[in-house]
C-alpha cells in the first residue's frame, strides 16, 4: 500500500529490542505503585516523546480518558493491561500504562484504574461500551471493589459502523486505521496473539513480550485520539483509495 505508512514511521515507542531476553525495565521507563490491594507496574509519560500528536485536529475532549484493555482471554479471564491517554495542561496528552506482572496483581491494577476513572469519568473507545466496560465491571465486582461512576462514554466503534459498515472491508481498527489515517501496523503484535504473549511472559520473564503488548495498546490509543476528529465531523472523509468490493460468487 503505497499511500499508507508502517506504524514504526508515525510511533516510536519501543527502541530495538535485544536479541535475548530482558527484564521489562531495561526496556521501557516504569515503577511500581502500591495501593491497599497490592503492587503493580506503572508508567506515565508524555506522548510527545514518541508520537507527533500534529495529526490531530482542535477538538479533542481534554477532560476525557482515551482507553482500550488487554486481557488473558475471554469472559473470566484476569486483566493485565489498562491504557489510557489523558491530558495535561503542561506535558500535554500522556499515556497511563499500568500492568499486572503476575495475576496476583490484577486487583492492586484494577483499583489503580478505578482511580482514574473516579478523576475523568468521561470516556472514549473502541467497542469499549459492549466490551472493554462490562469487563471491567464485572472484574471489580470479583474482587469486591467499588465501580466507579461514568458521566459519558463515547464508543468510537458505533460511528464507525454507522458510516463505514459495507464502505470498508470492515469496522475493525485496524482497518480504519489504514483507510482512513493512511497507517499500516507492520511492528504490531497481532491481537490474538496477547494472551498467548503474556502467558509466555508468565513462564520465561521474558520482558519483550510485555513491551510488545504495550506497544500494541499504544497504537490503539494513538488511533482513538487520531480517529475521533475524523468520525465527528458532519462528513466523515471517504477512503483513500477507494474500496472495491467484489460481488460474491454465485
Amino acid at each position: 500500500m503505497p499511500w499508507s505508512r508502517p506504524d514504526h514511521a508515525t510511533v516510536r515507542y519501543l527502541p530495538s529490542l535485544p536479541s535475548h531476553p530482558e527484564g521489562l525495565d531495561a526496556l521501557l521507563p516504569g515503577v511500581e505503585s502500591t495501593n491497599e490491594f497490592g503492587t503493580f507496574w506503572f508508567s506515565l509519560r508524555p506522548m510527545s516523546e514518541f508520537w507527533d500528536d500534529s495529526r490531530i485536529a482542535e477538538g479533542l475532549d481534554k477532560d476525557a480518558m482515551y482507553f482500550d484493555l488487554e486481557a488473558a482471554g475471554g469472559r473470566g479471564k484476569p486483566l493485565f493491561l489498562a491504557g489510557a491517554a489523558i491530558w495535561d495542561d503542561v506535558h500535554g496528552w500522556m499515556l497511563w500504562h499500568g500492568l499486572a506482572r503476575h495475576p496476583d496483581e490484577e486487583a492492586a491494577l484494577l483499583h489503580g484504574f478505578a482511580q482514574l476513572c473516579i478523576e475523568r469519568p468521561r470516556m472514549v473507545s473502541y467497542s469499549g461500551t459492549k466490551n472493554d466496560w462490562p469487563f471491567l465491571r464485572s472484574r471489580w465486582d470479583r474482587f469486591r471493589q467499588p465501580i466507579p461512576r461514568l458521566n459519558a462514554h463515547l464508543d468510537l466503534f458505533e460511528l464507525a459502523q454507522a458510516r463505514y459498515r459495507g464502505v470498508l472491508p470492515a469496522c475493525r481498527l485496524v482497518t480504519l486505521e489504514k483507510f482512513l489515517l493512511g497507517r499500516h501496523r507492520e511492528d504490531d503484535l497481532p491481537s490474538g496473539f496477547i494472551p498467548l504473549a503474556w502467558e509466555d511472559f508468565l513462564y520465561s520473564g521474558d520482558g519483550r513480550l510485555l513491551a510488545a503488548i504495550l506497544y500494541h495498546n499504544l497504537l490503539d490509543i494513538v488511533a482513538l485520539l487520531e480517529l475521533q476528529p475524523l468520525l465527528e465531523v458532519p462528513f466523515s472523509p471517504m477512503p483513500l483509495p477507494p474500496v472495491l468490493v467484489e460481488p460474491p460468487l454465485l
